[in-house]
């Protein structure tokens, strides 16, 4: 059975998977807050915070063992400048609102 909800808009009860509401046609945004993700992007991004918060687990473990990593002389530190790279893009793409959470709901400011 899925999960329901209703559209902020309208009211109308909708799927809590649905990306429109099929009453108004209005989009049904996330529920993680884009201020929070980007707090935690520039204070803890590159422990990954940020997509833990927003339900993107794999890429949060993966920038927690890419930091990990990095602190080993030589080996890590190639993979430490990616790193940055990566966290400052997605700091971008926050403060723009061009990200998604673990549903792949558009997340807004």
């Amino acid at each position: 059975m899925t999960a329901m909800m209703s559209c902020a808009t309208c009211g109308h009860s909708i799927a809590e998977t649905a990306q429109t509401c099929p009453n108004c046609g209005a989009t049904t945004g996330s529920r993680k807050n884009a201020l929070v993700a980007l707090i935690l992007c520039f204070f803890f991004g590159w422990l990954g915070f940020h997509n833990f918060y927003l339900g993107r687990v794999f890429r949060g473990i993966v920038q927690l063992f890419i930091f990990a990593i990095g602190w080993i002389p030589l080996i890590g530190w190639a993979l430490f400048i990616p790193l940055v790279i990566w966290v400052a893009l997605e700091f971008i793409m926050i403060l723009f609102g061009n990200t998604s959470d673990g549903d792949g709901k558009i997340v807004s400011l």
